[in-house]
This record gives C-alpha cells, sequence and structure tokens, in this order.
C-alpha cells in the first residue's frame, strides 16, 4: 500500500494523467524542496508502474560515468572549462536517444517509454540550461518518451524556479506537465 500526503496524492494524480495522455513525449517537472517528499513519490509511482523503484535514474552518476570517460576530464572539471559543459549535454543527449535507458511499460492498455530522473544538481553546477534541454529531447521525432523529473525548486509567477536560483519559464508546451511539492 502507498502511503501518501495529501500533496504528494493530488501529484500522482497528475502523473497518472500525464501518463495517460497520448502526447508525443515530453517532461513532468515534481518540483518541490528539499525533504517535500519528490524522491519518495518517484519511488513509488516506479514500484505502481514498472514493479520496480531500480529505474530510477540518478542523474549526478550517470553524467559522472560519461564524463570520466574524457581524458583530461579532472582539469575539465576543476576549471570550469567549457568542453565540461558541452560532454554532460552530450551525455544528456545520449541518454534520450537510447531507448533502453527507458522503461518500457503497459500502461493503462497502451506502450509507453518511461524514465524517471532524480539527483540532477550536477546541471546546476555547470550551469547546464537543463529545463529547454530536455524538453527538446524528451519531443522529438522518433518514439514516445515520457519523462518524469524531480526538480528541488519552487514555482513562482509561472516560472521554475530551480536550486532557488535558476529562472525558467514554465514550458508552454502542450506536452509539458507540473507540479509542486510543498
Amino acid at each position: 500500500k502507498i502511503m501518501l500526503n495529501s500533496v504528494q496524492r493530488e501529484a500522482r494524480e497528475k502523473i497518472l494523467y500525464y501518463l495517460e495522455s497520448e502526447t508525443r513525449g515530453g517532461c513532468f517537472y515534481l518540483i518541490g524542496g528539499h525533504v517535500s517528499g519528490k524522491t519518495y513519490l518517484l519511488k513509488q509511482l516506479a514500484q505502481e508502474i514498472c514493479g520496480s523503484d531500480e529505474n530510477i535514474l540518478n542523474l549526478n552518476f550517470y553524467v559522472s560515468q560519461k564524463v570520466l570517460q574524457e581524458p583530461n576530464y579532472e582539469k575539465l572539471a576543476k576549471f570550469h572549462s567549457p568542453k565540461f559543459k558541452v560532454l554532460i549535454t552530450n551525455g544528456l543527449k545520449e541518454l534520450f536517444r537510447d531507448k533502453n535507458n527507458f522503461s518500457e511499460t503497459v500502461f493503462r492498455d497502451r506502450i509507453i517509454h518511461l524514465l524517471f530522473i532524480d539527483h540532477l544538481e550536477i546541471l546546476y553546477e555547470y550551469d547546464v540550461n537543463f529545463i529547454p534541454l530536455l524538453d527538446s529531447l524528451s519531443v522529438r521525432k522518433g518514439w514516445e518518451k515520457k519523462v518524469i523529473l524531480s526538480i528541488p525548486g519552487k514555482v513562482s509567477n509561472q516560472r521554475i524556479y530551480a536550486f532557488g536560483k535558476i529562472s525558467y519559464t514554465i514550458p508552454k508546451f502542450s506536452t509539458q506537465f507540473w507540479t509542486e511539492l510543498y
């Protein structure tokens, strides 16, 4: 049995609605402060929909593994080289291109390709403009990708304040959804 508070239950319903909607893909942003229950809700949803919470991607770890393959990565990281940002962006593009990174699951009589993402602080650290990038990557032609992304932050005046600092206008695409845990 899933134990969620009222805000998490409301967020869960919005996410299930998003997954049920037929789109060409897109991101669902689960936004909230630290210790708001974002990761717990992701785990519960992954378990409910995919049968396991093992398919939640720790983006910090994934990107770090990609970057470690680069010669001289220590110098690039230490000096915040622009090339380091390019390596991160290319790693994200590779992540979204490979269907094996998504869980293929039947959800309400439809096959969906789903990716849960948590722990994305490295994108903030290296100033990756991640919301527009992930939006773009998730709606690329090919196959329907549904992404549920946990973002530490808040929403105010139609803007997402990720990590309490970076401001993004809430995307106007019809494929975009968001909810805030507080």
